[in-house]
């Protein structure tokens, strides 16, 4: 019977984009063995690609988005859910200017940049391309990342997003980030997306 382990990847697998050896070491034995590793992360693919590379590990499957999105083991596309465009551009017209936050769009190849208001970098998403104002509506989104540093900023950005769009969308804190995602998009209901497969 082929079994299956998830790892989450920022904070638990990798630690300033590196995994150690041993554990490295453990996934390719676990998959050598026949059953499957799983990546089930927050990450877009595009970030996902980027902690991973140079890594040595391959998971078989990537439950990503905090389960909006399945792939396989070369990034292919299983299952996916978006958030209306509606969405990103309330969030961009809330947050352009404001103080301490850094807004930012990914779709199914790329991670955006629409806001930087903080003025440092983070590892958990260390490399963006800028998007233009003009080209907010031309996208498909899947997730609308907001790194916030200071705790009570953060909080009060929850407490707004979750009044201006009431259960239309899911919000996870994680670590200084707070992740908007497609409703019900939540790990479990990613696996959901992968058993079907």
């Amino acid at each position: 019977m082929k079994k299956l382990m998830a790892f989450d990847l920022d904070g638990t697998l990798l630690f300033d984009r590196t995994i150690d050896p041993a554990n490295v070491q453990a996934i390719h034995r676990w998959q050598q063995a026949g059953n499957l590793a799983v990546c089930a992360t927050g990450k877009s693919i595009f970030a996902t690609k980027l902690a991973l590379d140079k890594t040595g590990v391959t998971f078989d499957y990537n439950v990503l988005y905090t389960g909006a999105v399945v792939t396989d083991a070369e990034y292919n596309i299983l299952h996916a859910q978006t958030l209306p465009v509606s969405v990103v551009r309330a969030c961009y017209e809330r947050f352009k200017e404001e103080p301490g936050v850094a807004l930012f769009a990914t779709t199914l190849t790329h991670d955006y940049r629409l806001a930087d208001n903080v003025g440092s970098s983070t590892n958990i998403l260390p490399e963006f391309l800028p998007l233009a104002e003009s080209e907010i509506d031309t996208q498909d989104y899947v997730g609308v990342p907001l790194w916030i540093p200071e705790d009570d900023a953060r909080e009060r950005t929850y407490r707004w997003i979750l009044k201006e769009f009431g259960d239309s969308v899911d919000c996870h804190k994680n670590q200084d980030f707070l992740d908007i995602v497609p409703r019900g998009a939540r790990r479990r209901p990613g696996w959901h997306g992968l058993w079907s497969i």
